[in-house]
């Protein structure tokens, strides 16, 4: 088990070092439709949905081609959306901000892992993370295996962060945690 445990963490380490999004890079952020601006169309649903960005922006980022769906780009200001569809906002040139990627195995057995997470480090993509995350780097790490995180941790907490090696052992410890099965002790400084 040392040995395993050993050699998880290296692969961590490794998978970390260089910090992933430190380069410049493409990030491809996965933007949802929600049923608030069903049958809208994109240009307005992406300002109702994004208002801080404003009509520039989107009305630029529609002519670059960097919105798709499906793989193919979205220059049709006009064209409606329906609920539930799922588009790509390509950004180029992207520089995440630094996390402190330390990350430790507490426990392994056939059906979880247990990570000691680090903070600032957030466990899924979002905002302006996309490779700076626990999910991409222990892809990274270890691609044979997918990882599914059975809880949330924010970014800026650390502690114990359960991961799943099924996707059945996820569902099934994801709704222990909702129905408030699992003890949890937290300790604050």
């Amino acid at each position: 088990m040392c040995s395993t445990v050993a050699e998880r963490e290296a692969a961590l380490a490794a998978a970390a070092d260089p910090l992933p999004g430190a380069q410049p890079h493409e990030a491809r952020r996965p933007l949802r439709i929600p049923g608030a601006v069903d049958g809208r169309p994109l240009l307005e649903a992406l300002v109702t949905l994004h208002p801080h960005r404003g009509r520039a922006y989107w009305s630029d980022e529609l002519a670059a081609g960097r919105l798709r769906y499906r793989g193919t780009a979205m220059v049709d200001e006009g064209r409606p959306l329906r609920a539930g569809m799922e588009l790509e906002h390509l950004q180029p040139e992207t520089v995440e901000p630094w996390v402190d990627a330390d990350l430790r195995v507490l426990y392994e057995d056939p059906w979880v892992l247990a990570l000691d997470k680090s903070a600032p480090l957030p466990v899924h993509p979002c905002g302006r993370y996309c490779r700076h995350t626990v999910t991409a780097l222990v892809a990274r790490a270890w691609p044979d295996v997918q990882l599914r995180p059975v809880h949330r941790l924010d970014a800026a907490t650390t502690g114990v962060l359960l991961l799943a090696k099924s996707r059945e052992v996820a569902r099934h410890l994801g709704e222990s945690f909702e129905r408030r099965e699992v003890d949890k002790v937290y300790l604050a400084r």
